[in-house]
């Protein structure tokens, strides 16, 4: 593979990359753990940690999550982060200990759904927009060169473009599935 070919598959898969990133941002109908384990908290210092390093993480059949800290003083701190994280878990205070916390995972209502779906659209919208930028970025490399050999290359580019929108379209038709199951 060729160092341009490299840099443009680079740079197409950084789009998907943070596409992938925003899309798991976004609520579903599942308890994500990789979500929810990636969750960046800030500890009693003061400094940013993944919710990973601070606590385990367990689920239940009955849609709960489970939090065992390793320190009880980022209990508030955790809950704060979970809570704010607007993926549907709410606080389960008369299950709580001084080292696990409990979230019930709450259902999707029909608003929050149709919401929720319009928000993946334009995360997927934005997503091309991203793609478009590395094409346009990656034609502007090829303009020295020889007019067949920009046609060769422009080719291409469109092939993976087109590849890299089909990945973004895969990814957005798998959430929306997600959301209305």
């Amino acid at each position: 593979m060729n160092s341009l070919e490299q840099l443009i598959c680079q740079e197409m898969e950084k789009d998907l990359q943070n596409f992938r990133n925003n899309l798991s941002k976004i609520r579903s109908d599942v308890i994500s753990l990789e979500v929810i384990e990636n969750l960046p908290v800030v500890d009693n210092k003061g400094e940013k940690k993944l919710l990973k390093k601070l606590a385990i993480i367990k689920t239940t059949l009955q849609k709960e999550l489970i939090i065992h800290v390793f320190d009880s003083e980022s209990i508030p701190n955790i809950n704060n982060t979970i809570i704010n994280s607007q993926l549907g878990y709410k606080l389960e205070s008369n299950k709580c200990s001084k080292e696990e916390i409990f979230f019930s995972f709450t259902p999707i209502t029909g608003e929050t759904r149709k919401s929720l779906i319009k928000k993946v659209k334009e995360k997927t919208e934005e997503g091309k927009t991203s793609l478009r930028n590395s094409r346009h970025k990656a034609l502007q490399k090829i303009k020295n060169l020889s007019r067949n050999e920009q046609e060769r290359w422009k080719k291409l580019i469109d092939k993976k473009t087109k590849e890299y929108n089909e990945k973004l379209t895969d990814l957005e038709a798998k959430k929306i599935e997600g959301l209305t199951l």
